[in-house]
């Protein structure tokens, strides 16, 4: 009942359905038949590792970390030195998990020695698309790393995992501020409206009003986009329009 009195819509996308900040052309398709079969406005995206990496910012203005985020196809690491995002690496992912791993990281490496700093001793690991079982698996991965091999970093990181839960809540509130900001609303009165303390609240009331609720996919779509239960990234807006392109 409540999604009848939905007509609009945020899309939250994987790093891999989104470059130089528009949907890519092969996943436009899918997107537009979502939008004229449920009859939703789009009002835009959201990136998921760029809503994870900016909620942590915002709880602290100096985190330092790097963001993993694993769908089935795709591993994304964001490196975020002292509040700022220094780069982001999208890997397919393999069956050597460490493998690709290591890949992002010498990316990293390399960035960090030119720019003269070390990578962070946080990694946090994240997904929409593998259970918490999945992700202890890649936590004891890294942890088996041979860290005396990485010299950029100073000692072996610690290795967070991230529930699923909290991974909808960050990409909820990101969805929320988007929305607002496109309402007109300041920074100040969203910093207002959207605290921990109204979360779960602001979370339920979100993905009604977003047209999270009732959305299907295509399963073999499923692990890209999350619009059933709660959206992601900053809003960049989009247009059935664009679709067409």
């Amino acid at each position: 009942k409540k999604s009848e009195s939905v007509n609009s819509v945020i899309f939250g996308l994987n790093n891999s359905w989104v470059s130089k900040g528009e949907v890519v052309k092969e996943q436009k398709p899918l997107l537009k038949k979502l939008t004229d079969e449920l009859s939703l406005e789009p009002m835009g995206f959201i990136v998921i590792s760029e809503a994870i990496v900016q909620q942590k910012i915002s709880n602290n203005s100096m985190f330092s970390g790097i963001i993993s985020v694993l769908s089935k196809g795709h591993l994304t690491l964001s490196l975020v030195h002292q509040g700022k995002i220094r780069s982001v690496e999208s890997v397919g992912r393999s069956s050597d998990g460490k493998g690709d791993f290591l890949e992002g990281l010498a990316r990293f490496s390399a960035k960090s020695e030119k720019e003269g700093f070390y990578l962070p001793n946080k990694i946090v690991l994240s997904s929409m698309d593998l259970d918490t079982s999945k992700l202890k698996e890649y936590q004891q991965l890294i942890y088996d790393f041979d860290w005396k091999k990485q010299p950029q970093f100073l000692q072996p990181p610690t290795v967070d995992i991230l529930s699923q839960s909290d991974c909808e809540n960050m990409i909820s509130n990101e969805a929320a501020k988007a929305v607002a900001l496109q309402k007109g609303m300041t920074q100040a009165a969203i910093a207002a409206t959207i605290d921990k303390k109204q979360s779960e609240t602001a979370t339920e009331l979100n993905s009604n009003e977003l047209g999270f609720n009732d959305v299907k996919i295509d399963d073999s779509k499923k692990e890209e986009i999350v619009s059933d239960k709660k959206a992601s990234s900053f809003g960049i807006p989009i247009s059935t329009e664009e679709f067409d392109k």
